[in-house]
């Protein structure tokens, strides 16, 4: 039997998801556990890539706090509207795109990535490449941090995640420093994110 395809790898896809409404993981301001993190740990400013921007207030924040941003998603749609609500002024470069086709020059590049439900909208067999892109991209020593959601949509991202899966994907790659529920979610959100904080080995 022919395996079904993953859809989550065809930019059409995400277009048409942001065309029939808001996606389930959109929320109108920065990821609260995430900027809370950053604003009282000695995270100095630096270059930090955001894959899966989405509409990009996480991109913007940062920016307003000096980090020099990179933000992509697979929907060129998306990227075009979060281009559009960011003041120009900001350190922001949008590129719609997938990090697992990263330009070489790319490599080692940035110092931080950023997640915030990028993980939980990527089809699981697709997962390990995404684990692999993130360290790739990073330099030595250099960390992954944010949240990851988990919810359970059915044959729609986002798809569920687990601690144990986490940190069995991530751990070859990365030092687990933190990853632990965060304690100041949304109300929508309570109880379903996990806070991480990792650093590339």
């Amino acid at each position: 039997m022919t395996e079904e395809p993953i859809k989550t790898r065809n930019p059409a896809f995400w277009n048409e998801y942001y065309d029939a409404g808001t996606p389930p993981w959109q929320i109108e301001e920065a990821c609260p556990p995430a900027m809370q993190f950053v604003d009282s740990h000695p995270i100095e400013a630096c270059r930090i890539l955001i894959p899966g921007c989405g509409l990009g207030h996480e991109p913007e924040a940062f920016a307003n706090r000096g980090f020099s941003v990179v933000a992509m998603d697979l929907s060129d749609e998306v990227v075009k509207t979060a281009k559009k609500r960011l003041d120009p002024k900001l350190p922001v470069t949008y590129r719609p795109g997938n990090i697992c086709d990263a330009e070489p020059e790319t490599l080692g590049f940035f110092d931080a990535v950023f997640e915030q439900t990028c993980y939980c909208a990527i089809d699981p067999r697709d997962r390990p490449a995404y684990v692999e892109a993130v360290h790739g991209l990073l330099r030595k020593g250099g960390v992954l941090f944010g949240v990851f959601y988990q919810a359970d949509h059915g044959s729609y991202p986002p798809w569920p995640i687990s601690r144990e899966e986490l940190s069995a994907d991530f751990s070859p790659f990365f030092n687990i420093h933190t990853l632990e529920r965060a304690q100041n979610s949304i109300e929508s959100r309570a109880g379903k994110e996990w806070f991480a904080y990792f650093s590339k080995k």
